[in-house]
């Protein structure tokens, strides 16, 4: 079942976010080294799929382009009546037919007692920009209101500054700094925790803010 979804600038295409399946792992990891190359060992999504204190979703793209019909294959160099026919055929219309679904994002969770800690969250480069962090956020947070969790957590680099302002966006605060975190270049991650989110005025907030609100 779908938690969110987003309209973007084209009508040829839509983001929805889901919970993530076993044919998804292939394209999850290709965006994980993608966004993490130095990341190792990579993440096994075919055990957090089999573990029950994770959760993952992931955004996905559908896709529309256009094909030719295959008579517009036709060497054009023919002259003659195959000509006229070729003239009223580049007249009609493209057929627009759907591409196989593509995996844009994913984020995960892992849930400890009656904590909901934000542990990975990846977006392509050529999609970074367009929301789909947000997007993902979203499902997240939906996801462990509904499991039950009290707050949600996470580490950020502090130098990822449009990170830090999303997760603040919805009710995050930071509470501390782990000294040396991050293993490729030894930066300190700081530590950034919600309110409770049972409480109505953080479900108000995330409820606003699904609908688009600031």
């Amino acid at each position: 079942m779908a938690i969110a979804t987003h309209q973007d600038s084209l009508d040829t295409a839509s983001f929805t976010v889901r919970s993530l399946a076993k044919d998804d792992v292939h394209q999850t990891l290709e965006i994980e080294k993608e966004v993490f190359p130095n990341l190792f060992p990579p993440t096994s999504f075919h055990r957090e799929l089999k573990n029950p204190n994770s959760h993952f979703l992931v955004a996905t793209r559908n896709v529309f382009t256009k094909r030719k019909s295959p008579i517009h294959e036709v060497e054009t160099s023919q002259r003659g009546i195959l000509h006229h026919f070729l003239n009223v055929i580049r007249s009609r219309r493209s057929r627009a037919v759907s591409n196989p679904e593509h995996i844009v994002g994913f984020i995960g969770t892992w849930y400890m007692v009656d904590e909901a800690h934000i542990v990975s969250i990846g977006v392509r480069n050529e999609y970074q920009g367009q929301g789909i962090g947000n997007l993902l956020f979203l499902g997240a947070i939906d996801h462990a209101i509904k499991t039950g969790a009290e707050t949600i957590t996470l580490e950020v680099r502090p130098s990822n500054l449009k990170a830090r302002n999303l997760y603040k966006k919805h009710g995050l605060s930071e509470r501390g700094v782990r000294k040396s975190y991050y293993s490729d270049d030894r930066e300190d991650a700081i530590i950034m925790t919600s309110e409770p989110i049972q409480m109505p005025e953080f479900t108000r907030r995330h409820q606003s803010l699904k609908r688009g609100g600031d």
